[in-house]
């Protein structure tokens, strides 16, 4: 594979991370809004087998270590902890802290800098 297929590829799979974060969020807010309980916490929690922590893998595995690589492996980890919470929110049938959360708490600040982050892991990557 080529060094541009690969950065091709690099910069698709931060695409489709941008979107499975924000997609995650909305369905987070569709639960806690239709007061549906049935989120499976450890799911959401876990990002291990999401392409954007196999990409981060991989590149730790090849010693492509950036400062920037790691901050958004850091965010990554906050993000998915934070889903996490406000996942366990909606299970405790408590859809307002919920709901809260997910517009101006910790998951709103972990999702908006984890997006920034991306975007300039993104340029970094080009």
């Amino acid at each position: 594979m080529t060094q541009r297929n690969v950065t091709l590829n690099v910069r698709e799979i931060l695409k489709q991370a941008h979107v499975a974060h924000y997609a995650l969020g909305l369905q987070l807010r569709a639960a806690a809004y239709d007061e549906n309980r049935a989120i499976a916490v450890r799911q959401v929690r876990d990002r291990s087998q999401t392409p954007l922590a196999q990409l981060l893998k991989s590149l730790v595995e090849r010693g492509h270590i950036t400062p920037k690589m790691r901050e958004v492996d850091m965010l990554h980890a906050e993000f998915h902890d934070a889903a996490g919470a406000v996942a366990t929110l909606i299970n405790a049938g408590l859809f307002d802290e919920a709901i809260d959360e997910l517009a101006t708490g910790y998951f709103a600040e972990t999702a908006s800098e984890l997006s920034r982050a991306l975007c300039y892991f993104g340029v970094e990557i080009a």
